[in-house]
């Protein structure tokens, strides 16, 4: 149910310029209206079948360093938000599911 003034704001980003600017706006729309902020990313990767698990364990080690990449993004964001209540959230799901 849509409510006025938003108490809560969802910025979803893929770490692009549009993501900052995004943010930027989220967080000019917080302060007017003292709503909370949750920023979330997300992705999913599925390895093809016929992937070596030598593969497999390669995707993995990196599927890790890029999700600690995102949390270490999500909190640059959140503290570019200084004073604001910003929820960061790395969602292993697709996009839309995990904006849902």
């Amino acid at each position: 149910m849509w409510t006025y003034p938003p108490h809560k704001l969802l910025v979803a980003v893929d770490f692009g310029d549009a993501s900052s600017r995004a943010l930027r706006v989220a967080g000019d729309l917080a302060r007017a209206f003292e709503a909370t902020i949750t920023v979330v990313h997300a992705e999913t990767f599925e390895a093809p079948p016929y992937f070596t698990r030598e593969q497999l364990r390669v995707i993995e080690q990196q599927r890790r360093a890029a999700r600690r990449d995102a949390v270490h993004y999500l909190s640059k964001a959140a503290a570019q938000l200084a004073g604001m209540e910003v929820t960061p959230i790395v969602a292993d799901a697709p996009p839309a599911d995990a904006i849902l």
